[in-house]
């Protein structure tokens, strides 16, 4: 007899990072699913910024409509264009990868370095390709947008009840 396999849920992170989006549908593209991981901070030295350092990220909340992503952080509300960008390359690291991105706005940016207390940037990666990740373990490269490593990422109902459990 085989397995049936499903996915129940399905979330997306627009910016690494900060909190995710519940979806009853995505779109997968080849660096993952539409607008997941398009987006990321970076500080003065162009490094990312992720929750490791900086727990506060997770309470940033995105929603997407419209063309439009807006951020909600402590009743405070900021909205930027997905397909707005300035037309200046940034060169980047996401761990061993270097991917080309481009700032939003500085509006954008601005918002962010307020209301984290430090100078960052909200950069966005544009094209298929502008960051490849070489898979040591599996020995492939793939193209993938700002995420960690990999494009899609899936984890099974039953380990997570064994952590429940545990």
């Amino acid at each position: 007899m085989d397995n049936i396999l499903f996915i129940s849920e399905i979330y997306i992170y627009p910016i690494k990072s900060l909190g995710g989006i519940s979806c009853q549908s995505a779109r997968a593209e080849e660096m993952g699913f539409e607008n997941d991981r398009r987006w990321m901070l970076i500080d003065e030295n162009n490094q990312f910024i992720s929750q490791r350092e900086h727990p506060i990220l997770s309470q940033f909340q995105p929603q997407i409509s419209d063309g439009k992503i807006e951020i909600t952080y402590l009743g405070k509300k900021h909205t930027f264009f997905i397909n707005e960008s300035i037309n200046n390359p940034i060169s980047v690291a996401v761990w061993d990868d270097q991917s080309e991105v481009f700032e939003v706005n500085k509006i954008t940016s601005d918002w962010f370095s307020e209301c984290l207390g430090f100078t960052c940037k909200l950069v966005k990666i544009i094209e298929i390709g502008d960051r490849k990740h070489k898979s040591k373990a599996l020995n492939v490269t793939f193209n993938v947008s700002l995420a960690d490593g990999y494009p899609y990422l899936l984890v099974g109902s039953e380990s997570l009840d064994h952590l429940i459990k545990n």
